[in-house]
């Protein structure tokens, strides 16, 4: 935060700050921080990749608030990703690939609401997610058999190596065509898993 507030402290930052001097305006950048971290934490719902949600939303106030949202990492730990008519899924991707970048090396959970989605419809989602796997803490979401086990897919990231502890998952379709049960085994950190099948004729 020291090279946060030689920012809030140049000529061009002070005098816009003096602008909104007024109540949180006043508040040092490690404050400003807590009061961000304490909305995310009032809200019962994991954050989503909106400019009118918390922590995007922080982001467009003023420079001020951009620097400080920026620098708090723990503001970008957790991610909701629900498809919507008229959103293309590559946002998605994006989305969690900016998430990931901003929350460093955190542990980072996220959400997945898919009512349908064959993996090369959000290949580029299930990639991003998986590059990030040795920094998962909560999975969870409702989703095709197919999306959950691409995320399970190949990669370099050993089980003994993950943040892992929480997968909550509503998973659509018939779970056993796929076995994803032989996906998930290693994980040292695995305290609480949660499988529902929702099975689709």
């Amino acid at each position: 935060m020291d090279t946060l507030a030689s920012q809030i402290h140049s000529p061009d930052i002070s005098e816009g700050h003096r602008k909104i001097s007024t109540g949180i305006g006043h508040l040092f950048p490690e404050l400003l921080a807590e009061v961000f971290l304490h909305c995310i934490r009032e809200n019962a719902l994991w954050p989503r990749p909106n400019v009118t949600d918390i922590p995007m939303v922080l982001c467009r106030v003023c420079r001020i608030w951009r620097l400080v949202a920026l620098a708090t990492p723990r503001l970008w730990t957790h991610l909701s990703l629900t498809f919507t008519a008229g959103r293309a899924r590559s946002q998605d991707a994006t989305a969690l690939r900016i998430w990931a970048e901003r929350s460093q090396s955190y542990p980072i959970s996220f959400s997945i609401r898919y009512n349908d989605g064959e993996p090369g419809r959000v290949g580029d989602l299930i990639e991003e997610a998986r590059i990030h796997r040795h920094r998962w803490e909560q999975v969870s979401g409702l989703m095709p058999c197919a999306v959950f086990c691409g995320l399970w897919g190949p990669t370099t990231v050993e089980p003994s190596q993950s943040m892992l502890r929480v997968i909550y998952i509503n998973i659509l379709s018939d779970v056993t065509r796929y076995g994803p049960f032989r996906r998930i085994h290693g994980y040292p950190n695995l305290t609480c898993l949660l499988w529902r099948p929702i099975l689709l004729h």
